[in-house]
């Protein structure tokens, strides 16, 4: 069994900050890789500048640039012609790994208005990587989900 950190968003375009996240995540998780997803269609940003083509051949310049072997791209939402929900590529990532979602301190925030929130926090841990002008502060509702749980984010 892997441990697989799974980081997705818009990507657009792809910066020096999410490899650094990338490589810090691989270490400080000790994860066996790390999966950037880019998000195909957005349900709750604005349209993207660049085409999902263009994203992904961005991400590909900057995974090979960093060297990096175990940061990796997975395009299963690229290739979807709907809405990108986090939970419906959870459900279709294989399941013999071990996951951690890992999230901005700006997404931590509003991370109870996604699409089957709960849900994801059953099927995958969750870690949070800060964001400058965020603070990281878990909403009580996620908090309460978590305990329930037994699961901590990290």
């Amino acid at each position: 069994m892997k441990k697989i950190g799974l980081l997705g968003g818009g990507f657009d375009p792809i910066h020096v900050s999410h490899i650094d996240i990338a490589n810090l995540a691989l270490d400080t998780l000790k994860l066996d890789e790390i999966h950037l997803i880019p998000t195909g269609i957005s349900g709750q940003k604005q349209p993207f500048y660049a085409s999902k083509i263009e994203r992904l051949d961005m991400l590909r310049l900057a995974v090979n640039d960093c060297k990096n072997k175990r940061i990796k791209i997975n395009d299963i939402e690229i290739k979807r012609d709907e809405i990108s929900y986090t939970i419906e590529t959870i459900k279709k990532i294989p399941k013999n790994n071990v996951y951690t979602l890992i999230l901005g301190s700006d997404q931590l925030n509003n991370f109870s208005s996604w699409n089957k929130w709960q849900d994801i926090l059953d099927i995958v841990n969750i870690a949070i990587a800060p964001r400058y002008n965020y603070p990281i502060l878990i909403p009580d509702i996620v908090l309460e989900k978590l305990n329930k749980n037994k699961k901590r984010s990290q």
